[in-house]
């Protein structure tokens, strides 16, 4: 498919977002965004989502160039830290530990590409501390999620790492198709499927723009996957989510 039909058909959902959803506003423009309660979940998998929420924001502020957000983001995570350490094991927490300290590190040294990406990584680290099965939105969301944050920090320096964005945009793939089958709404799914074109597309030409606005438009889907999950699961009938595939 020519890039210009994809870049086309991106802006069109994009588009169909704002225009579907009153008061849209696509998520990598603003931060702060709080982490959506899930129906069923323990207190350790809530713990453990408040705290991401954090590191959302510090991508966010760190793509922004905003050092004020960034502080009080590390701030945010401050806070949070002393709830949840007691879920963590050793060497999550150490390797929590060593990420948020380069994240200190880089944003005292002006380097917000470094913030972005290694608040990225925090943010997966504290994924992968989930109970998955208990769950209510499946955690492949939130790894699609952690995919679009990745690559607009991948992107956000002059000479992009073209091998970690295929492999971010390939990693996306295998998530989606775990979770596509669960998806009776056509008109997401077909959204989706659009968007991995897009960031696989993108990512094979080096063609920058086309995988930012990909990634951009995952990152809005992922919120409309969330509200779908949430709906599926105050049904009668709920299925238990999928398992998420480890690295």
């Amino acid at each position: 498919m020519r890039a210009d039909t994809v870049v086309v058909a991106l802006s069109g959902i994009l588009a169909l977002l704002c225009a579907l959803s009153p008061g849209f506003v696509p998520k990598t423009a603003w931060a702060g965004d709080p982490v959506p309660a899930p129906a069923k979940t323990s207190r350790a998998n809530a713990e453990l989502l408040a705290a991401t929420s954090p590191f959302e924001d510090l991508t966010e502020y760190a793509l922004q160039g905003d050092v004020g957000g960034m502080r009080q983001a590390l701030k945010k995570y401050d806070r949070e830290n002393v709830k949840i350490r007691k879920y963590l094991p050793a060497e999550v927490k150490s390797r929590l530990a060593s990420l948020v300290h380069a994240i200190r590190q880089a944003q005292q040294q002006g380097k917000y590409a470094v913030v972005a990406l290694k608040s990225v990584e925090a943010y997966r680290t504290l994924l992968e501390a989930l109970d998955a099965g208990s769950l209510t939105v499946p955690l492949q969301v939130s790894l699609l999620d952690y995919a679009g944050f990745k690559l607009l920090a991948l992107l956000h320096v002059p000479d992009p790492d073209w091998a970690a964005v295929r492999a971010t945009t390939t990693e996306a793939g295998r998530q989606w198709r775990d979770i596509a089958p669960t998806i009776q709404d056509a008109s997401l799914r077909d959204a989706m499927n659009t968007v991995l074109k897009g960031l696989n597309q993108g990512a094979t030409e080096k063609n920058t723009g086309m995988v930012a606005l990909a990634a951009q438009v995952d990152l809005d889907l992922v919120d409309l996957l969330e509200r779908y999950y949430a709906k599926q699961a105050s049904g009668p009938a709920a299925k238990p989510a999928p398992k998420a595939r480890s690295r």
